[in-house]
């Protein structure tokens, strides 16, 4: 009875993954945003309704900490440059720049192996908004407090290389440069989507 119990354990230990250990990935991405809307001032004259953004271009890089188990963490930068030029043709020049560390819940490296790991994620984060006016009249230059929450998937093609989609919602929920009851506070909402490479170290 002993030996038997001596040989299921020795073969449990046998078939334990010993390699599964945590994953550090980098992973730059390119994408769009989309169902932007914003309240920014026009012209120095702030909007009460929220004005629809068109689609506008972002990239970024991510860092990722994945454990074998159900947690990781991110920190993320992001740039969508023209973010407000094609709603108002009135910016000359304007831009939309996160930086956000999160919380990465994941599927199980010992559900998944090496197939496709789904997440979700959610953090906060400092979104800056950037915009200049054709005439000049006023410069937005705003630092909000933005929460994030999406989700995705990374897949490896090789021990070292993946592919990672995303899918996530950003929008500010603080604006401190302006008074608690001010009309003109800065609120700012999107959708994003990016695909990019993941190299794992």
């Amino acid at each position: 009875m002993c030996a038997r119990r001596v040989g299921l354990l020795l073969a449990v230990l046998a078939a334990w993954p010993v390699n599964v250990r945590a994953e550090i990935l980098v992973a730059p991405f390119v994408g769009g945003a989309f169902a932007g809307q914003t309240t920014l001032p026009i012209f120095g004259v702030p909007t009460v309704d929220p004005s629809a953004l068109s689609k506008s271009l972002v990239f970024g890089v991510a860092g990722l900490w994945l454990s074998p188990g159900i947690l990781g963490v991110e920190g993320e930068w992001a740039y969508a440059p023209g973010f407000f030029e094609r709603a108002q043709p009135a910016f000359v020049s304007s831009n939309a720049t996160t930086a956000s560390g999160s919380v990465v819940v994941t599927v199980p490296v010992s559900v998944t192996r090496e197939s496709l790991r789904p997440y979700v994620v959610g953090g906060l984060g400092l979104l800056h908004v950037g915009i200049a006016d054709l005439l000049g009249f006023e410069q937005v230059d705003r630092n909000l407090l933005a929460l994030n929450l999406g989700g995705g998937a990374i897949g490896m093609v090789s021990d070292r290389v993946g592919i990672r989609f995303d899918l996530r919602h950003t929008r500010s929920v603080r604006d401190d440069q302006a008074p608690s009851n001010a009309q003109s506070r800065v609120r700012l909402s999107y959708w994003r989507a990016t695909v990019g490479v993941a190299i794992r170290y």
